[in-house]
């Protein structure tokens, strides 16, 4: 299964596809990780 990476633009408050192939949980849980408290990231099954 693969997952996308979603970030919030911080100024608009838009949804935009940062990572649009990411093939395991598991290396999207790090992307994420890694982004947090900087900006807000979701995943989304593809």
């Amino acid at each position: 299964m693969s997952y996308s990476i979603e970030i919030e633009l911080p100024r608009s408050g838009t949804w935009f596809k940062y990572f649009t192939t990411v093939e395991s949980i598991e290396e999207a849980e790090s992307i994420k990780q890694a982004a947090e408290g900087n900006i807000k990231t979701r995943i989304l099954k593809n």
